[in-house]
């Protein structure tokens, strides 16, 4: 197995579709059963976070980025401690459909959050934001950047480097979401 083929097989979610497909749907199945306690608005808001990565997963783009940015609202509205991290879902999103300024703007968002809850609302996506953003500016630019008649990003050395980085951000968002849910 060669190195390029190795870091591919990083990027592959840890679950299999099927699984993730069950998993959606038991969070659709939790949804429902609790939909009518106002009281809960975490449990409501951390349910809808694993869904919309589930369907992110499942490259369901448009029905993540529905679910990213209600959750972003029901989060915004109880304060919730998932409020940036529904943000950084919604970052993701934008990056995978190619639309960098969207995806840095909801990444200054997601940071704004994070002042206003404060560290001690514990469960911030900081690091995550950071490293996304990271990531977006170097594929933005790779896209506009033009070398010897082709953006650059079409270059194997420069396509080589953005993998890494794509790698890198995807095994930290999995250790994060692994850590925190």
């Amino acid at each position: 197995m060669t190195d390029h083929e190795t870091r591919g097989r990083a990027t592959q979610p840890q679950y299999g579709s099927r699984d993730l497909f069950r998993l959606t749907e038991a969070a659709d199945r939790a949804l429902s059963a609790i939909a009518d306690r106002a009281s809960l608005p975490e449990w409501k808001t951390g349910i809808a976070l694993n869904r919309a990565v589930c369907l992110g997963e499942l490259d369901r783009a448009a029905e993540a980025a529905e679910a990213f940015e209600t959750g972003t609202r029901q989060a915004e509205q109880y304060g919730s401690v998932y409020w940036s991290w529904f943000q950084l879902g919604t970052a993701g999103v934008h990056l995978l459909a190619g639309r960098w300024d969207d995806a840095l703007a909801e990444i200054k968002a997601g940071l704004e959050t994070i002042d206003l809850l404060g560290q001690t609302r514990g469960l911030h996506s900081g690091w995550g934001l950071r490293s996304q953003a990271a990531l977006v500016a170097a594929q933005g630019y790779a896209a506009q950047r033009v070398q010897m008649n082709k953006p650059i990003r079409e270059h194997p050395l420069v396509a080589e480097m953005l993998l890494d980085m794509e790698t890198t951000v995807a095994g930290l968002r999995a250790l994060w979401m692994e850590s925190a849910v």
